[in-house]
C-alpha cells in the first residue's frame, strides 16, 4: 500500500468514526455490553492528544530517559504496549525489520499509555524495534488498558471495533483482545446483535524477544508454548419479527484458551450487571451453545411455536426441543430434553436448572401435553411424560374431562423395575406422583396433603404399575355421583379398588370392592399412607357398602355391610340403625369362619381386630334400643347373642335398663343384666344382675332411698352362692341442729351366710351451750364376728371461756374382744390470766386399758410486769402416751419470755422420752439487745446446753454483735458453735468473722471482713480475708469491685486463691435490666486458674 493512500485512509475513518461501546452476548441476549458506553475513552492511534508533560508548542518540560527495545510482530496491526510509558513522540523512531516507518502514515502512538498500533499488520517474523525518551514520572502513572472502541452508527446499526490489553499472572502473558461487535434494530422491533472477539500473546514487554541499549538485563521468564495462543470468543443473536412470525437463532462458542475477560472488565468495572454477565460468560469457556426458534402468533394469542436449544461442552451436550400451539382454547405441546452421560461442566452453566441437569446426566425427557378448553369451567386435557434412561423409564398419562357439573380423569403410569433414577426426579415431579397416590382413595385431593415421607417413598417405586379412573358428577343441586377405580400390578399380583357414590339430598349410597391378589409382593415397599388403607390384606377380598336415607327431618335409617374373605375362611358384618325423636334402635349380624385366621393383617383399629378374633366361629346378632320419648320415662337395652354351632358353644349379653320419674320427688329404676357363656348347653362363667332402686323427696330435707339388689355367679361351671342385699336410708335435713339418720341393710347368701346393719345416728342441741351426738351401729353376722356400737359424744361451753367436750363409745362383740373407748378435753381461761388446755384419751379391751394419752398445757394469756421484768409470758407443759400399761413417751417444757430494760431475755426448758427410753433435755438462754435503730450498740446471743441419750452436754451457741463507730463506720462480729438445721440436728461446724464497713460517699461504702470456719466431721480449716467497694454510680447504675484471699486447710494439705471479682448493673429502662460479673481465682500450685465471666439480660413481660 502507498504511503499516501494510507494516510488518506486514517483521516477518513478518524472524520467518521466515533467512540462507541464493545459488545458481549449474555444468554441469548447481547445485553446491556452492546448498549452501555465503554469505561475508558480514549480514541488510541490519532496523533496530537494533549499530553500533561508538554507545552503548547510539543515541547518537553524535560529531556526524559532514553530507551531502545525490539518486539516480536504477532500479525496483527495492534497489541503493541511499550515497556514505558510517558513517551517524548518527536522522540519515538519505530522501524519494522529494515523499513523506517512514518508517524501517523504508517503507524499511531498513544504516547501517555505506551501503546503502538500499525496500519499495515505486522508480520510474525518481523521483529518491531523502538527508541525513544520517556518522562519517568508519567511512566509510573499509565494506566491499564481496557477495551478502547471506536464505532460506526448508521440508522440502527452499530458496528464497533474494539481493542484493549491485559496481564494474566497465572501465565505470565499479556493477551491482546481486539473485535468488533454488530447491534442491527430492524422495522417490527427485529435485532441482529453479534460479538467477535480475538486474543492474542500481545507484543509487549512480558513477550518481547529481547530489550537494547539501557533496558539490557535478565528477562522475565520464557512463557509456555501452549499458553501462547489465541482463541475466540463468538457470540450472536438474531431475532426477527414479521407480522404474527417470529424467528430467533442464537449461537455461542467460547474458546477455551480465550484471554481477553480481563479487559473487558477493566472496560466495565463501575457496571454490576455487565460485571455479572461476563462472570457468566468466563465460567463458559469451552462451552458452545446453538439454539433455533420460531413462532406464528395466532391472533392475540401465542400460536406456533418451535425452540431447539443446544449446550456442548467438548465431551457431551444437552439437546432440548420444544414445539407447541397455543389457540387460546386450544394448546398442544411437545417437548424433549437428553442431558449427556458424558457431559461435565453443569456447575459452569448460567441457567438455574443446572443442579437438577447434574442429577439427571444420561436421562431423556419427553413431554406431550394437550389442554382443550369448551367454555368456562369446561374442557380435556392429556398430558403424556416420559424420564428414562439405559437401564429403564418412567412413563406417566394423564386424561382429564370437565364439563358443566361432570369431571372424568384417568391416570397411568409404569416405573421398570430396572430404573433406578426415580430419585433424581424434581420435587414438583415427586408431588405429583405422591398425590397420584393420594387420588386413589381421594380424588379431591390437593398437593398439600402430600408429606415428605410420601415424597421419599417415590424412590421406591420402580417396578410398579398404577392406573385410576374417576368420575363424578352433579345431578342436581343436592345429588351428586362419584365413581373411582384403581389398579396397582407389580409384576407378579395386583391390588384392584372400585367404589362409587350416589348422594342426595335425602340418600347416601356407597359401594366398595378391593381385591389384593396373593401374588402381590410389593405391600411392604408401599408408602406409610398406602399401608395404613390396605395393611396385609394380601389374598383378602373386601366388599363394602353402605346406605345413609334420611326419612323426617327427625327420622333417619342406615345400612352398612362389610364382608372379608381369602381362601381359607370369610366374615361379614351387616348392621341397621334407625334414629327418630326420642327412639333409637340398632341391629346388627355377624359372621365369622373359624377358619379365617388373618384378623391381625386386617386395615382396621385394634378394637375391632380383637373383637372380631374374640368372635372366631361365632354367628351373632345384636340389638339395642333406647326410648327417651315417654315424659317421664327412659328405656335403654341391649341384647346379643352369638352360637358356635361346630364346637356347641355359645355367648349371651343382655342389658334392660328402666328410670322413672315421677315428679321432682320420686324416682323409680328397674335394671336387670348379665352374661353367659355356655358349652354343650352348660353354664361355664356367667352372670345374672337385678337391681331395683326407689328415691323419694317428700320435702323439707326429709329424703327416703332403698333398693333391692340380687346377684348370681357361675364360675368355671361352678355356681357360686346369689347375694341378696335389701337396703333402706332416711334421713333429715343435715343442715339443721337437730337431725337424724337411719338406715338398715339385709345381705343374704344362699349357703346361709348373711350380714345384717342398721345404724343410727342422731344430732340434738339440748341449749345453746350443749349439743349431743348420738350413735348406734349394727352388724350381725350370726357366728360369725358382729359387733354393736353405741357412742356418745358432746360439746359444753361451761363457762364463757371455758369449754368441756367428750366423747364415750362401746362396742360389743360375740368374739371376746369387747372395746371401750373415752376422750375428754378441757380448754379455756380457769383464772383471769391462767389459761389451761388438757386433753385425756383412752381406749381399753375387756376393762384393761390397750393405749392410754394425757395431754395438759398452762399459759398466761397475757404478759404480765414484775419489777424489771417487763412483758412476761411463762407456759407450760406436759404430756405422756402408755401402750399397755407402759409408758410410751413423755415430754416436759417449760419457756420464760421477758423484757429488761428494752432487752428481750428467754429461758426454755424442754425433756423428752422417746420410746426406746432415751432422753433429751434441752436449757437454752437467749438475748436479744434493744432493736431500737438508733442504738450503737447491738446484740443477739443465744445459748444452749444439750443432753442427748449419752447424757454428755453439748454446747450450741451463736453470738452476733454489730457496732456503728459513726456515721460512716460500722464492725461487726459473729460467732457459732454446732448450729443446728431446720429439723433441729447439730452441724459439726463453727465459725468466727469480723467485718467492718465504711461509707465512702453517699452511693459508694468499703468493706472489710475476716472469716474462719472449721469442719470438725472432714477436719477442715478455712480462712478468708476480703476487700470489696461497692454501691450505686447513679440511680440506674451498680458497681463492685472485691478482691479475697482464700487459705483451705485439710490436715497437712494446704491450698491459697487469690479472687478478684467485678460486676456492673445497670437498669436500661423501667423494663430492662443488664449485668456483667468476672470472678478470676489464682491459685498456688498446680491447679489452673479459674475464670467465670457471667452476663445477664432481663426484661419484664
Amino acid at each position: 500500500m502507498r504511503p499516501a493512500r494510507k494516510a488518506g485512509l486514517a483521516a477518513a475513518t478518524a472524520a467518521a468514526l466515533s467512540l462507541c461501546p464493545p459488545a458481549l452476548n449474555a444468554q441469548t441476549s447481547l445485553g446491556r455490553l452492546v448498549e452501555t458506553p465503554a469505561a475508558t475513552g480514549s480514541l488510541f492511534g490519532i496523533q496530537g492528544h494533549k499530553l500533561s508533560y508538554l507545552d503548547d508548542k510539543g515541547t518537553p518540560n524535560q529531556p526524559g530517559t532514553p530507551f531502545s527495545e525490539s518486539l516480536p510482530g504477532n500479525g496483527t496491526r495492534a497489541g503493541y504496549l511499550l515497556k514505558h510509558g510517558g513517551i517524548i513522540p518527536s522522540s519515538l523512531r519505530v522501524s519494522v525489520g529494515a523499513r523506517q516507518l512514518q508517524p501517523g502514515v504508517d503507524y499511531f502512538v498513544d504516547a501517555a499509555n505506551g501503546m503502538l498500533f500499525f496500519a499495515e499488520p505486522v508480520r510474525r517474523m518481523d521483529s518491531v524495534r523502538a527508541s525513544y525518551r520517556f518522562i519517568a514520572g508519567q511512566d509510573g502513572a499509565r494506566s491499564p488498558l481496557g477495551l478502547q472502541s471506536m464505532g460506526l452508527n448508521l440508522r440502527g446499526t452499530a458496528l464497533s471495533l474494539a481493542f484493549g490489553l491485559s496481564s494474566d499472572p497465572a501465565k505470565g502473558l499479556d493477551f491482546s483482545t481486539y473485535g468488533l461487535s454488530l447491534n442491527s434494530r430492524f422495522a417490527s422491533g427485529s435485532t441482529l446483535k453479534g460479538l467477535l472477539y480475538l486474543s492474542t500473546p500481545a507484543g509487549t514487554q512480558r513477550n518481547a524477544q529481547h530489550e537494547v541499549r539501557a533496558s539490557l538485563g535478565p528477562g522475565p521468564a520464557k512463557p509456555k508454548a501452549e499458553d501462547a495462543v489465541s482463541d475466540h470468543l463468538i457470540v450472536q443473536d438474531l431475532s426477527l419479527k414479521s407480522g404474527a412470525a417470529r424467528i430467533r437463532a442464537s449461537y455461542q462458542d467460547i474458546g477455551l484458551k480465550f484471554s481477553g475477560f480481563q479487559a473487558m472488565r477493566q472496560a466495565h468495572a463501575k457496571d454490576a450487571d455487565v460485571m455479572a454477565q461476563i462472570g457468566a460468560l468466563e465460567k463458559e469457556r469451552g462451552i458452545r451453545r446453538l439454539g433455533f426458534g420460531a413462532g406464528l402468533a395466532a391472533g392475540k394469542n401465542p400460536g406456533l411455536s418451535f425452540d431447539w436449544d443446544r449446550i456442548e461442552d467438548g465431551t457431551d451436550q444437552i439437546l432440548r426441543q420444544q414445539m407447541g400451539f397455543d389457540a387460546g382454547g386450544l394448546k398442544l405441546s411437545y417437548g424433549t430434553q437428553e442431558v449427556g452421560e458424558g457431559f461435565k461442566r453443569f456447575n459452569d452453566l448460567r441457567e438455574d436448572a443446572r443442579g437438577q441437569w447434574a442429577r439427571e446426566r444420561g436421562v431423556r425427557r419427553e413431554d406431550l401435553s394437550l389442554s382443550l378448553a369448551a367454555g368456562k369451567g369446561s374442557g380435556l386435557s392429556f398430558s403424556q411424560n416420559t424420564v428414562g434412561d439405559k437401564s429403564g423409564s418412567l412413563s406417566r398419562q394423564q386424561l382429564s374431562v370437565a364439563g358443566n357439573g361432570l369431571r372424568f380423569s384417568m391416570t397411568s403410569r409404569m416405573a421398570d423395575e430396572e430404573f433406578g433414577r426415580l430419585n433424581d426426579l424434581t420435587d414438583a415431579e415427586k408431588t405429583a406422583l405422591a398425590l397420584d397416590i393420594r387420588r386413589q382413595f381421594d380424588p379431591n385431593a390437593q398437593a398439600a396433603a402430600v408429606t415428605p415421607k410420601d415424597k421419599e417413598q417415590i424412590a421406591r417405586e420402580a417396578g410398579l404399575d398404577r392406573s385410576q379412573m374417576s368420575f363424578q358428577a352433579a345431578l342436581a343441586r343436592d345429588s351428586a355421583f362419584a365413581w373411582n377405580s384403581f389398579r396397582i400390578a407389580d409384576g407378579k399380583g395386583t391390588i384392584g379398588r372400585q367404589s362409587f357414590s350416589l348422594t342426595t339430598k335425602n340418600l347416601r349410597f356407597s359401594y366398595l370392592d378391593q381385591r389384593i391378589s396373593e401374588d402381590f409382593q410389593r405391600l411392604g415397599t408401599l408408602s406409610d399412607f398406602e399401608r395404613s388403607q390396605f395393611a396385609n390384606e394380601r389374598g383378602i377380598h373386601r366388599n363394602a357398602l353402605g346406605l345413609a336415607l334420611a326419612l323426617s327431618p327427625v327420622s333417619s335409617f342406615t345400612f352398612n355391610r362389610l364382608s372379608l374373605g381369602e381362601r381359607n375362611g370369610s366374615l361379614s358384618r351387616e348392621s341397621f340403625s334407625y334414629t327418630t325423636k326420642g327412639a333409637a334402635f340398632a341391629l346388627n349380624f355377624a359372621r365369622t369362619d373359624k377358619s379365617f385366621n388373618r384378623v391381625a393383617d386386617l386395615a382396621m383399629p385394634d378394637p375391632e381386630k380383637a373383637a372380631i378374633n374374640a368372635e372366631r366361629g361365632f354367628s351373632r346378632w345384636d340389638l339395642a334400643a333406647k326410648i327417651t320419648g315417654i315424659r317421664g320415662l327412659a328405656l335403654d337395652t341391649y341384647t346379643y347373642r352369638a352360637r358356635n354351632a361346630e364346637d356347641d358353644l355359645s355367648r349371651d349379653v343382655y342389658r334392660y335398663f328402666a328410670a322413672w320419674d315421677a315428679g321432682k320427688t320420686t324416682r323409680l329404676t328397674l335394671l336387670s343384666e348379665g352374661a353367659a357363656f355356655r358349652k354343650a348347653g352348660e353354664d361355664q362363667d356367667a352372670r345374672d344382675h337385678q337391681l331395683y332402686t326407689l328415691d323419694l323427696q317428700p320435702g323439707r330435707g326429709l329424703k327416703l332411698s332403698m333398693y333391692h339388689d340380687r346377684l348370681d355367679t357361675v364360675a368355671r361351671a361352678v355356681e357360686k352362692p346369689s347375694v341378696t342385699t335389701d337396703f333402706l336410708h332416711l334421713e333429715t335435713d343435715r343442715s339443721r341442729a337437730n337431725n337424724l339418720t337411719a338406715e338398715t341393710k339385709r345381705v343374704a347368701m344362699s349357703d346361709g351366710r348373711f350380714e345384717n346393719t342398721t345404724l343410727v345416728d342422731a344430732n340434738y342441741a339440748v341449749d345453746k351451750g350443749l349439743a349431743l351426738h348420738v350413735k348406734k351401729l349394727e352388724i350381725d353376722r350370726g357366728d360369725e364376728p358382729s359387733s354393736d356400737m353405741d357412742m356418745l359424744e358432746w360439746k359444753w361451753q361451761v363457762l364463757k371461756g371455758l369449754a368441756f367436750a367428750g366423747m364415750y363409745a362401746e362396742t360389743r362383740t360375740n368374739n371376746d374382744s369387747d372395746i371401750v373407748a373415752q376422750a375428754f378435753s378441757l380448754s379455756g381461761t380457769l383464772l383471769p390470766n391462767l389459761a389451761l388446755a388438757g386433753t385425756y384419751t383412752e381406749i381399753a379391751q375387756e376393762g384393761k386399758p390397750l393405749k392410754v394419752s394425757a395431754d395438759v398445757a398452762l399459759s398466761n394469756p397475757r404478759p404480765v410486769n414484775m419489777g424489771i421484768l417487763k412483758e412476761t409470758s411463762i407456759t407450760a407443759r406436759y404430756g405422756a402416751v402408755h401402750d399397755q400399761g407402759r409408758k410410751l413417751s413423755e415430754a416436759v417444757s417449760g419457756k420464760v419470755a421477758t423484757t429488761v430494760a428494752k432487752n428481750q431475755v428467754a429461758a426454755e426448758y424442754t425433756g423428752m422420752l422417746d420410746p426406746k427410753g432415751g432422753k433429751a433435755i434441752n436449757r437454752t438462754l437467749s438475748l436479744q439487745t434493744d432493736p431500737n435503730p438508733k442504738r450503737p450498740l447491738k446484740a443477739a446471743i443465744l445459748y444452749r446446753a444439750r443432753n442427748i441419750r449419752d447424757d454428755k452436754v453439748r454446747l450450741v451457741r451463736k453470738y452476733d454483735a454489730s457496732l456503728r463507730l459513726g456515721p460512716r463506720t460500722q464492725v461487726a462480729y459473729a460467732c457459732s458453735s454446732l448450729p443446728e438445721d431446720p429439723a433441729g440436728n447439730m452441724l459439726p461446724v463453727k465459725s468466727k468473722s469480723f467485718k467492718l464497713v465504711q461509707a465512702v460517699n453517699k452511693g459508694m461504702s468499703l468493706g472489710l471482713d475476716y472469716t474462719v470456719q472449721e469442719d470438725m466431721a472432714r477436719n477442715t480449716l478455712v480462712s478468708r480475708l476480703g476487700g470489696v467497694v461497692n454501691g450505686k454510680l447513679d440511680a440506674l447504675t451498680a458497681v463492685e469491685v472485691g478482691y479475697s484471699v482464700d487459705v483451705h486447710s485439710q490436715g497437712e494439705n494446704r491450698t491459697d486463691a487469690h479472687t478478684l471479682r467485678l460486676g456492673y448493673d445497670h437498669q436500661v429502662n423501667g423494663d430492662n435490666f443488664l449485668t456483667v460479673s468476672t470472678v478470676y481465682t489464682m491459685f498456688r500450685g498446680d491447679r489452673p486458674d479459674d475464670l467465670l465471666a457471667n452476663l445477664d439480660f432481663k426484661t419484664r413481660f
